[in-house]
């Protein structure tokens, strides 16, 4: 682990005697997820817990296509492919919204370092999948 400036910086050492605690080499907040709502789905609300942040998307319903919400560059489409994490097939970025909270930024819980989210979907009983695309330097 490096900090200060990149290829220039002194290296800090971690006792790593009981292990990495979760979230310790991560970027948060992630503020860039891609949500996929399962087929079906005629509205959702995924909500960060720490920081109460989130996003909400609502819009017809599609038992044929997966919705998919980019929160880091505000769009939502549908497709019927179960991958598709780059925008393509019908855009319903126009069901897009976010509580007063703000936009979804998910950080970690500072008593266990661990990263989760809420959700409230109404028109399917299946779970919803988080890709997440953050790098490092």
């Amino acid at each position: 682990m490096w900090i200060g400036e990149p290829n220039n910086s002194p290296s800090l050492l971690i006792p790593l005697s009981s292990g990495i605690p979760d979230g310790m080499f991560s970027d948060a907040p992630v503020t860039d997820p891609i949500i996929r709502l399962p087929k079906g789905v005629s509205s959702a609300s995924v909500t960060d817990p720490t920081s109460n942040t989130g996003v909400i998307w609502q819009g017809a319903a599609n038992a044929n296509a997966y919705t998919y919400v980019d929160v880091g560059n505000c769009l939502a489409w549908q497709s019927t492919a179960d991958h598709q994490w780059t925008q393509s097939g019908t855009d319903v970025t126009g069901g897009l919204d976010y509580p007063a909270g703000g936009l979804l930024q998910c950080w970690p819980n500072p008593v266990d370092n661990g990263y989760r989210l809420t959700s409230k979907i109404t028109g399917s009983g299946e779970p919803l999948l988080v890709h997440v695309r953050r790098a490092w330097w």
